[in-house]
């Protein structure tokens, strides 16, 4: 299945709420209501229109509609709004490349280790058959055949570990540029994006649905943790430490 998926050919089951033609079904919500959003097309004579509307019974906005692009260009410019600045994304650059610095460290040394004790490993197997080969004593044959099965057993799950170690070597270093870039531009990944990368980007980026109403168009959204960090509300969080440190002043 996850090659086929790599191979761009469709699986048997799809979302409901999702579809090529509207991204951002069961992601925008009803601003009277706050029940997700449908999204579908209506036919006039020589025209479609593609739209966005509230089917909740009993709500004010129920049955009304907003033209696709208005939602979907209104969600640009929110992401544009929640986009952290250029300060604070410094900031946050160089606060996880010091994690990630440590992190990369700590599995280099964890792959040498364990590169190490292969090697030990290998050292004693092999002076265990030099013995069996040697030893014409039954009794000792048979207690090196069963510490030879034991260590030739070892190998398998330390050998996993060791690629798993080398697995993870710059692979964090990625993610975080992956993340970065996501934290510095959502409007451009969302518009350059398909149908996928917009309901990605939008999940990402906020914490449940995102509340539009007709009038008003986007309300202030739940922001995900990242974003949520780094907005300018979270600024002073990542100022310096002033002269007389973090206690009140005293005179």
């Amino acid at each position: 299945m996850i090659l086929d998926k790599l191979d761009g050919k469709k699986s048997g089951f799809t979302r409901k709420d999702e579809h090529p033609d509207f991204p951002l079904r069961g992601i925008v919500a009803c601003g009277d209501c706050g029940k997700p959003m449908t999204g579908g097309w209506t036919t006039k004579p020589n025209s479609r229109y593609a739209y966005y509307r509230c089917q909740t019974k009993g709500c004010p906005f129920s049955g009304k509609s907003v033209p696709r692009k208005k939602i979907e260009e209104d969600m640009c410019d929110l992401l544009e709004r929640v986009t952290p600045s250029k300060q604070l994304l410094k900031v946050a650059e160089a606060m996880i490349g010091d994690v990630i610095e440590v992190q990369e460290a700590e599995t280099l040394q964890a792959a040498r280790s364990a590169s190490k004790e292969m090697e030990k490993l290998e050292a004693s197997i092999s002076a265990l058959v030099d013995r069996i080969a040697t030893t014409s004593n039954a009794n000792l044959i048979e207690a090196y055949e069963r510490r030879l099965i034991e260590l030739e057993g070892q190998k398998p799950f330390l050998a996993e570990r060791i690629a798993v170690l080398k697995t993870r070597e710059g692979q964090r270093s990625e993610s975080i540029e992956l993340a970065m870039g996501l934290l510095a531009n959502p409007c451009d990944i969302y518009k350059k994006g398909n149908h996928k990368v917009k309901r990605l980007v939008a999940k990402l980026t906020f914490e449940g649905p995102v509340e539009y109403s007709k009038d008003g168009g986007y309300r202030t959204p739940k922001l995900s943790l990242p974003f949520k960090a780094l907005s300018e509300k979270s600024a002073p969080l990542c100022e310096m430490v002033p002269p007389h440190g973090l206690e009140p002043r005293t005179y």
